[in-house]
């Protein structure tokens, strides 16, 4: 026989070693992608939060201009009345 008792059992272990690593290898894509989505999943949220804010900030702005408007003049409109035709 070719392979004697000794090498027998060095092949074996190597063979259960790379197994494992064989399966490491082939999920290496599964947890990159995963990790890929959490991250566009996280920045997704940030992006949302800050469309949020900015609405509510431009909300508050225009109830208080609205609030100022109406005392205010306009430079422009009603101080001259063109009659000639």
């Amino acid at each position: 026989m070719g392979i004697k008792l000794v090498e027998l059992q060095v092949a074996l272990h190597r063979t259960v070693d790379l197994g494992k690593i064989q399966t490491q290898h082939n999920n290496h894509g599964m947890v990159i992608q995963a990790h890929i989505a959490e991250q566009k999943k996280k920045q997704d949220e940030i992006k949302r939060k800050k469309v949020n804010d900015i609405k509510s900030e431009e909300k508050e702005n225009t109830s208080s201009t609205q609030t100022k408007q109406p005392f205010e003049r306009h430079p422009h409109k009603g101080n001259h009345f063109d009659l000639r035709g």
